[in-house]
């Protein structure tokens, strides 16, 4: 007993040189790509305007129970984070910065995940094509959740990778629970990739151990589905028109590259490299190996056939919900790209990639249009007000989808004087989901004697703006003095009592 208490301690055993260096192989390969999108997005959260859906985000730090409850369960984990985010400071940029950590850290995963799956080559371009594309660049600078679905969704695949490749190992598989049970709560259409991993386990020829607790895991991420979809989340974002097919040709061939001609294109290619690699599962024996050839065409064509499928019957045909996909649609034309290039040097001792680099350089015209898009001018309208707002003045709006994106660009100036807000009771710059605008009637009788008036107005999507300038009283009260058409549908219109 002695001589154990005092026996010196057991010291751990040292590290494998082969896992120091796949550490540096991992980080040699996915530091490229993450120092891209962190420089594409950075840029992007820094010149980007506020737009409406941001401005929910700026209202869920006021009060993030009626952000869960406007969003109907959706979005409710990252109305939490982002609630408690916001009270460190209340600045915008500050809450863009986790979308640019989460979609940094997504790119690095997705590229250590394929060069384990697929080699260094597929790897680099895999990674330097999802870094610089136009869905990735545009979610990671931008305060909404979906750059924390990309993670989770990542996430949930390099789990799972790990753990059919080790099902004895407990890490990858608690990773792969805990991502899948979570992302529902990111975002419910982020549940699609669940029944794809399903199917890729299924055709991949799993078997055994592995095949149970993938499933498993799966099924925890739909009993999360089931409990968002109870909080009413099939009712968040209800207001998309039906699927026709000239909407589905529009997001298909938008939201890789979003110039049509060229989108279209690059579908095309994804479509037939798509082909290419089914032939291959067709041949290829059950176990990790075709497991491993499924995943490319479960993550990203077939999951965005399946949010098309799901559009028949329940609209949802927004590029922002085909996010998910763009992973794998590039690690398809990386595989693809890279054995062109493979086949080139060794017919012709040809060392340039031309293939994969014409990949990276297509889609990085999506990601420099998603860095210097203009967005919605929601700033330049709040300066025109607050440079030409004098005292006594009074401002309305007629839809709450004006009043929000304006309130979210209000607060970040240092106006010297606020107009009235007509028909509600909070002062410009509040942020307040729960605040909706009178009916243009009973704005029309408020707008009272004021000197002057400003409406601020923009038609979005859903939404048909009531006419507030042209209701008979306040055409008999007011003339137009001047109207700023700012772009985006966005107008600002002063008004003078006659």
């Amino acid at each position: 007993m002695v001589d154990a208490a005092i026996a010196p301690p057991t010291r751990p055993a040292p590290a494998d040189p082969r896992d120091r260096a796949a550490a540096r192989s991992d980080l040699r390969i996915a530091l490229p790509p993450v120092v891209l999108v962190v420089a594409a997005s950075v840029v992007g959260a820094l010149r980007r305007p506020v737009w409406l859906d941001e401005a929910y985000t700026v209202a869920a730090t006021h009060d993030v129970g009626m952000a869960f409850a406007a969003a109907r369960g959706s979005m409710a984990l990252y109305y939490v984070f982002a609630a408690a985010w916001g009270q460190v400071v209340d600045s915008l940029l500050w809450l863009r910065a986790p979308s640019v950590l989460a979609g940094a850290a997504a790119v690095g995963i997705f590229t250590v995940a394929v060069r384990r799956q697929a080699g260094e080559a597929v790897a680099r371009w895999a990674g330097l094509g999802v870094a610089v594309s136009y869905l990735v660049v545009r979610y990671a600078q931008e305060a909404r959740s979906y750059a924390l679905v990309a993670l989770l969704v990542v996430g949930a695949w390099a789990a799972l990778d790990r753990g059919v490749e080790d099902p004895a190992g407990q890490t990858p598989w608690r990773l792969h629970l805990l991502c899948c049970a979570l992302l529902p709560l990111a975002h419910g259409m982020a549940a699609l990739q669940l029944p794809m991993q399903a199917l890729a386990l299924l055709v991949g020829g799993v078997r055994g151990p592995a095949l149970r607790r993938g499933l498993l895991d799966i099924g925890a991420g739909l009993v999360s589905t089931v409990a968002v979809l109870a909080m009413g989340a099939n009712g968040s974002g209800d207001w998309l028109p039906p699927l026709t097919p000239d909407r589905a040709w529009a997001l298909l061939s938008t939201f890789i590259v979003p110039f049509p001609a060229l989108g279209a294109a690059v579908l095309l290619t994804t479509l037939v490299a798509s082909w290419a690699l089914a032939r291959r599962v067709a041949r290829a024996g059950r176990g990790l190996d075709r497991f491993r050839l499924v995943v490319p065409l479960a993550w990203g064509p077939l999951s965005l056939a399946l949010l098309l499928a799901v559009s028949t019957v329940r609209p949802s045909q927004l590029s922002r919900y085909a996010l998910p996909s763009i992973f794998g649609l590039v690690l398809v034309l990386a595989l693809a790209t890279t054995a062109v290039d493979r086949r080139r040097a060794q017919a012709a001792d040809a060392t340039l990639p031309i293939a994969s680099l014409a990949m990276v350089v297509v889609l990085g015209l999506g990601g420099l249009a998603a860095t210097t898009d203009a967005g919605e001018p929601w700033p330049e309208a709040a300066r025109v007000v607050a440079e030409g707002a004098r005292p006594g003045d009074v401002i309305a709006f007629p839809t709450a989808d004006a009043r929000l994106p304006f309130d979210a660009a209000w607060r970040e100036l240092d106006a010297p004087t606020a107009p009235g807000v007509v028909g509600v009771p909070t002062e410009l710059g509040s942020v307040r989901r729960e605040v909706e605008p009178a009916p243009v009637d009973v704005l029309a009788s408020e707008v009272g004697t004021a000197p002057r008036l400003w409406v601020v107005v923009q038609p979005y999507m859903h939404v048909t703006n009531p006419d507030l300038v042209a209701r008979p009283e306040v055409r008999a009260a007011y003339r137009s003095e001047q109207t700023w058409d700012l772009g985006d549908g966005i107008t600002v219109e002063l008004l003078v009592l006659r």
